[in-house]
């Protein structure tokens, strides 16, 4: 038997069944079915793509039927928001094992368990990603450090920038049976031991299918205890810190929402549009629901900075890690590119933001945002070149004063990445051409722009750069009459 039809048969035989009576005096629910994915089968594990654009779900074959297992079907999501009737995954992503997506974005899934190069089913302890590439699935079994679950029962969420797992698993030190815990993002595809959310959130019974939102604090779970309505009800808590152990006291959904049966893995759009759960009812029926939570409920106010990063000859996708900072340059977020390129942040506070790539085969490219209050989605697209012989390339904030060679402090901090980018590749050597604007001595406009570059070049050395790695030449006037700042006159050419 399979994991999670062991899971289903768990959850029927844990409900709580109310008296007729109690039953009556339920308040309706503020949810409804979707109407072309209800069945008598059992519907499980809602999940929104990234793009809003097709819903996921896993339903579970009849019974009685020899191949009895969990499979993957999806739905695609009009721009009204309409769904459509379900369609079945292929094999792969499907396999003969239960088949669950804990995360869609773009081409790329993430499945619970972990899966070999085959897409046979080897350890329902982990997740995995799967890439389509070329019509074609590529594996990746994600690693998380000393994960030792004791159940045979798991459940998983990411966080928007994939830089945090939340894991419902049994381990020594918890509290009870299925614990909520959390694991960061170290490398591209590890994560850290976990760590216990705390008593606040987890109890002696089984707390688990965990979503956490786009504003990565606001964190919905099922739990039998928390004093539910009967069986799991889905509860809301918010983090107060950054030890992820410090939360909220867990609400409630309430009877608009939870009933006395088994209800289950909340999961809230990108764009807080749609909220779906499962519930399920005295004939032990699991069916996704639709709803529309109260303001008090759903995620806090969050900003979504997303892009893709791409070559700039070639215009195919770049794997790259981005970095998000703050006004103060404080790190808040970071993460990798996908195989198509695309990252998101979310962040929660307005204000100017810097976005910085790092790469060891491409120039390293920042730009800054500004978050306003009445705007919450920004497309940040990249463009970034790749380290070869004989590249030119300008760094857009390396300013000069007027007339003049002296660098001005935006220079020195964009500099900063060009060091790095020698520093980490010896033996690339750097041409620094300086250019002026129009003016009417052209001896004096050559000095100048010859300045400019020795300028540079002074300040790549003072910061550790051999100065034998370093040629400059000045052009003195800039014939681009496209160009008209004086202060942009610095061109960079690499070569080994």
């Amino acid at each position: 038997m399979q994991k999670l039809f062991i899971i289903y048969m768990v959850c029927v035989a844990a409900r709580i069944l109310c008296p007729d009576d109690v039953c009556a005096q339920t308040q309706p629910l503020h949810k409804t079915t979707i109407p072309l994915i209800t069945t008598n089968r059992t519907e499980i594990a809602p999940v929104e793509s990234d793009d809003g654009e097709r819903l996921y779900f896993a339903r579970i074959t009849p019974e009685g039927n020899p191949e009895r297992n969990c499979d993957v079907w999806f739905a695609n999501i009009d721009t009204k928001g309409e769904i459509a009737a379900p369609q079945k995954m292929p094999s792969p992503p499907n396999s003969l094992s239960d088949n669950v997506i804990i995360k869609a974005s773009g081409n790329t899934l993430f499945l619970e368990g972990v899966y070999n190069s085959s897409f046979e089913h080897v350890s329902s302890d982990g997740i995995t990603r799967a890439e389509l590439k070329n019509n074609q699935w590529h594996i990746t079994p994600i690693n998380i450090k000393n994960l030792n679950n004791r159940s045979i029962h798991s459940s998983y969420a990411l966080s928007a920038n994939n830089n945090v797992l939340i894991i419902a698993a049994d381990r020594d030190g918890g509290f009870g049976q299925l614990d909520l815990y959390v694991s960061f993002l170290i490398s591209e595809n590890t994560y850290s031991q976990p760590i216990n959310l705390g008593a606040t959130v987890n109890t002696r019974f089984n707390d688990g299918t965990p979503f956490i939102a786009a504003d990565n604090t606001t964190l919905y779970f099922s739990s039998y205890g928390h004093n539910s309505m009967g069986s799991a009800d889905i509860f809301m808590t918010r983090r107060l810190d950054d030890t992820w152990t410090n939360w909220t006291e867990p609400i409630n959904l309430g009877p608009q929402f939870n009933t006395p049966y088994w209800d289950a893995y909340l999961h809230i759009s990108a764009d807080n549009k749609r909220v779906y759960m499962v519930s399920s009812n005295a004939s032990a029926d699991e069916n996704i629901y639709i709803a529309e939570l109260p303001a008090e409920l759903l995620p806090l106010d969050h900003y979504k900075i997303r892009g893709t990063v791409a070559d700039n000859k070639r215009r195919a996708a770049v794997s790259t890690k981005i970095i998000l900072k703050d006004a103060s340059g404080k790190v808040v977020g970071n993460c990798f590119t996908n195989d198509q390129g695309a990252y998101s942040f979310s962040v929660r506070q307005c204000g100017r933001y810097s976005i910085e790539t790092e790469s060891n085969n491409y120039i390293g490219w920042e730009n800054s945002i500004t978050i306003k209050k009445d705007k919450h989605i920004y497309i940040n697209n990249i463009d970034l070149i790749k380290i070869e012989n004989g590249v030119a390339f300008t760094l857009g904030k390396v300013y000069f004063q007027p007339s003049s060679h002296q660098l001005n402090t935006e220079s020195t901090n964009e500099l900063k990445r060009l060091v790095k980018l020698m520093k980490s590749n010896t033996k690339l050597l750097l041409t620094v051409n300086g250019y002026t604007a129009s003016g009417i001595d052209k001896k004096e406009l050559e000095i100048l722009s010859e300045n400019r570059a020795k300028a540079v070049k002074a300040y790549l050395v003072q910061q550790g750069i051999s100065p034998t790695r370093i040629t400059c030449k000045g052009f003195g006037e800039l014939t681009n009459p496209n160009e008209k700042d004086d202060r942009k006159r610095v061109e960079f050419i690499l070569s080994y």
